[in-house]
């Protein structure tokens, strides 16, 4: 990922101590032209696939590729609009993909996403991949978990996904948007990292490690394998370096 110099980023992706397997899958859209820069902003995903081993790594890598075509082919200036509908996408190549290969039948995907453009964040996500925003001292979740028990029901399915994408022929997409100040630091990710550690130390992670985004990337991933690691993991930390010139 070679970002133009508003933004740095650092990105890390492990199976696991506990899978044979990584079902994770991240990918990365900015336009080289400066005029399609300004139109679509640059885009980060995060997807955790799921449905065997076979079919969570085709729908996470299925999700991502879906999400950046149909979001760079778009003209539609309302961001969060957009990102609606590639998430959307996605859903029904998911979907469409499992009714021709009946090994598939029943994969899916999270998907958490950003577009930073012209001094503004936009999100869209299902599922549990999570965007976290670091500011000073604190640490923010800023995306809502689709799962049981976010939703007040406990017991042993309170993990359970209550949405995903490619699961169902439609999928509701959450959509929001952040205002970046400059030094935010905005960490998508899979429920790889945040199942086996805690925001706080999240946070203490990250800051220990200064300027590094790289090596954040490594620590997190160190954290979430420390903590059990009974899942694939996946981090990327975008921090804003500098306000757009248009702003």
């Amino acid at each position: 990922m070679i970002p133009r110099n508003d933004v740095s980023i650092g990105n890390l992706t492990h199976v696991g101590m506990e899978r044979t397997e990584n079902q994770d899958y991240y990918g990365y859209y900015e336009p080289d032209d400066d005029r399609e820069f300004d139109l679509r902003g640059r885009l980060i995903i995060v997807c955790d696939g799921m449905g065997g081993h076979a079919g969570g790594e085709v729908a996470s890598r299925l999700a991502v590729n879906t999400l950046i075509e149909t979001y760079k082919k778009g003209t539609d200036e309302n961001v969060l609009e957009s990102l609606r509908r590639a998430i959307e996408a996605a859903n029904r190549a998911i979907w469409e993909e499992a009714q021709k290969r009946p090994e598939l039948k029943g994969m899916g995907s999270t998907c958490v996403s950003i577009v930073l453009k012209k001094g503004m964040a936009y999100f869209g996500h299902v599922g549990d991949s999570r965007c976290y925003r670091l500011r000073g001292d604190e640490i923010k979740q800023l995306t809502t978990d689709h799962t049981l028990g976010a939703v007040g029901i406990r017991g042993k399915t309170e993990g359970v996904l209550s949405r995903a994408v490619g699961i169902e022929p439609h999928v509701e997409v959450d959509v929001t948007v952040d205002h970046p100040e400059v030094g935010d630091i905005y960490l998508l990710c899979s429920d790889g990292l945040s199942r086996m550690t805690t925001d706080d130390k999240i946070l203490e992670a990250v800051r220990a490690c200064g300027s590094n985004l790289d090596e954040a990337a490594r620590s997190l991933i160190a954290l979430a394998n420390a903590g059990g690691g009974r899942d694939n993991v996946t981090t990327i930390l975008i921090r804003v370096d500098a306000a757009p010139a248009s702003q």
